[in-house]
């Protein structure tokens, strides 16, 4: 051996004894320990302290030649660990290195971990077996203070205390992770199961088992495929099992009634999906009842099947047509009279009712074959015949990606649950549509247009700090900004009466202020529509007032979007109030912002109006998530009153950011 080399030995030898003989038992950082041995070591074993969480001992004589070794707290775990295990304390890594290669442990390494054992469940402690790629039992004697001893003699090895899992009293199959949200129920055969979890009533008659087994319910599991685009889900996905301990499966002698407790949305019918792994696809539970006790569940809308009232109109060009607010024109449905079970098909041609509580407007000729007693109206359900319209026939992910409009990218927008008209919620990072409603039909926009006169208007390049002399042409039904003719202000002041107070006189002169007529004004509105690809979207005039401003929900979000990210218009349209003079009569005007969603707590970055007669009330706004700081536009079109659209519109947002 070269003589360098012995004189290493010796200098390790040296330096090893000392630390031994002066520190017997050494508490040591946080930090990788370093321990240097000689391989004439003999005196009595020396342990060594890593924080209070672990210890290593050396026996004497440990190794072949001198070594030395280091200990890492918190390294990366090599593999999982394997499903039977959970971990319950620090790992630890523990290399051997030498000058020697051929280096060997002729004895163990004694180990001690301190663990967070679970009740009832017995305590080991794993080391990784670098060379086979495995998890090995080193160490299963647990201590009075929780520390669960072993020994390696592994030169390279992970370190990691853990729980036997099938050891536990709650134990029912390495399928399950039971959690403290968990339902557990004990049952013999002559137990009624009847409890509740979230929104969620779980129950069934005497005799549901043959034999003592404990029925199992876990909330929040992650869903086995996506939902077909038919269904939302009103709830998380929901795991059953009916086991005894150890994992035994246990048939089921009747079924399992699960009863949601939710408010209804709308008309849709609530219904149990059940995910049926055999086949893979969601099947409907008949009466709400799950037959298998091996499954996951969750409740949703059934976007395909509502309830409701039908009243009935007179046509001589559709004899079997309906007025429906939310299926696509020719969509071809089933009403049934539900108090006689009468039926009939008939399909969509027109848009309604528009009377709270209705869900689909009939041709009389067609309702005269459902109705009952009470000739003017019937309580009916509506339910989809060609189901394909709502991708009810998909029943692998794949299939449901060939499904999805191209436009949105790679998810598919869900349905958004609003009792607007029509809506959409575009999500302007990802420039992708969220959810929609009706997104692609054309309505009234009212002062929303408004919108749309500002982007034009800025297209210009104002200074905002020309005088404008109001004109007698310039008035309009209010909203408005209360000016006489000849006063004067400057095209700040109706720039901001426009976007806060949505007058409408303002729109008009601050129009007129760019020395263009009205008709070429709302030119360059309409050729500014086309050229940004809002094809859906025609002007008539720049106040909203003329019920021919119209466009698509769709649009309007992708308008808005657009139009709030000029800064000019964003903060302005979430000012609270703004005050001025006139310039030569020097009467006080102060503005005031009545929209409510700026007062709802959400981080609202800009938001509009709107409303006329035919267009209902009308809501943009766009929000900026406080946590996610992803931003989002919702515009909804078409609601009944002033203090559902602000209902509509946070509904809205939840919808949104729970699906970006």
């Amino acid at each position: 051996m070269p003589e360098y080399m012995t004189s290493l030995k010796k200098v390790l030898f040296i330096t090893g004894v000392a630390l031994l003989v002066i520190l017997p038992i050494k508490a040591l950082a946080a930090e990788p320990t370093i321990i240097d041995v000689a391989s004439d070591y003999e005196t009595r074993g020396r342990e060594y302290k890593i924080g209070e969480a672990f210890t290593l001992g050396l026996r004497p004589n440990l190794f072949t030649a001198p070594a030395r070794i280091t200990i890492t707290p918190e390294p990366v775990i090599p593999a999982p660990l394997p499903l039977r295990y959970a971990a319950a304390g620090l790992g630890y890594e523990i290399n051997v290195a030498t000058i020697d290669d051929e280096v060997l442990a002729r004895g163990y390494m004694w180990l001690k971990a301190l663990s967070a054992p679970k009740p009832d469940t017995s305590t080991v402690l794993l080391g990784f077996n670098f060379k086979k790629n495995y998890w090995e039992v080193v160490g299963r004697t647990l201590d009075a203070q929780n520390y669960i001893k072993g020994s390696s003699k592994r030169l390279r090895t992970v370190i990691v205390p853990a729980t036997d899992l099938v050891t536990g009293k709650n134990f029912f199959g390495l399928d399950l992770i039971i959690s403290s949200k968990s339902i557990i129920q004990e049952l013999t055969p002559q137990s009624k199961i009847d409890f509740s979890i979230d929104n969620l009533r779980i129950s069934a008659s005497a005799g549901a088992v043959s034999q003592n087994a404990s029925l199992i319910i876990i909330p929040g599991v992650t869903e086995p495929m996506a939902l077909p685009m038919r269904y939302k889900a009103r709830t998380g996905y929901y795991q059953m099992a009916l086991r005894q301990s150890g994992g035994a499966l246990i048939p089921l002698s009747t079924s399992i009634l699960v009863t949601p407790k939710i408010q209804k949305n709308g008309f849709f019918e609530q219904k149990v999906l059940v995910y049926n792994s055999t086949n893979k696809i969601w099947e409907v539970a008949k009466g709400n009842k799950i037959s298998n006790p091996e499954s996951i569940f969750l409740i949703v809308d059934d976007l395909g099947e509502e309830q409701g009232i039908a009243s009935w109109y007179k046509s001589k060009k559709n004899p079997d047509g309906v007025a429906h607010n939310r299926y696509p024109m020719g969509t071809k449905l089933k009403i049934t009279n539900l108090e006689n079970k009468k039926s009939t098909i008939v399909k969509v041609v027109s848009r309604g009712p528009y009377v709270r509580g209705r869900v689909v407007d009939m041709v009389y000729t067609a309702f005269k074959k459902i109705k009952g007693k009470n000739g003017g109206i019937a309580t009916v359900k509506v339910a989809v015949v060609d189901p394909k319209v709502l991708g009810d026939t998909i029943s692998k992910p794949e299939t449901l990606v060939n499904q999805l409009p191209t436009e949105i990218g790679s998810k598919a927008p869900v349905n958004l649950s609003v009792s607007s008209t029509a809506g959409a919620i575009y999500d302007v990072d990802s420039k992708n549509f969220v959810a929609l409603k009706n997104s692609d039909e054309v309505h009234p926009i009212a002062s929303l247009t408004k919108l749309m006169t500002a982007l034009v208007y800025l297209d210009r390049k104002p200074t905002f700090k020309n005088t404008v002399t109001y004109q007698k042409s310039d008035s309009a039904i209010c909203a408005c900004l209360y000016l006489n003719p000849g006063e004067k202000v400057t095209t700040k002041d109706l720039w901001n009466a426009m976007l806060i107070g949505s007058a409408n006189n303002s729109a008009k002169a601050l129009a007129r202020s760019t020395k263009l007529s009205e008709a070429e004004f709302v030119k360059l509105m309409n050729e500014k529509a086309k050229a940004l690809g809002l094809n859906t979207l025609t002007f008539a005039d720049p106040t909203g007032l003329d019920p021919a401003n119209q466009g698509s929900a769709a649009d309007m979000a992708k308008l808005a979007a657009i139009a709030f990210s000029r800064p000019e218009i964003a903060s302005t349209t979430v000012k609270a109030s703004y005050t001025f003079s006139t310039i030569n009569t020097k009467r006080s005007h102060t503005i005031t912002n009545r929209n409510k969603i700026l007062k709802s707590g959400w981080q609202i970055t800009g938001t509009k109006t709107g409303y006329i007669e035919e267009s209902g009330y009308c809501l943009i706004a766009q929000v900026k998530g406080k946590t996610t700081g992803r931003t989002v536009v919702v515009a909804n079109l078409g609601t009944l009153s002033s203090a559902q659209q602000y209902k509509d519109m946070e509904s809205a947002f939840d919808i949104g950011f729970a699906n970006l």
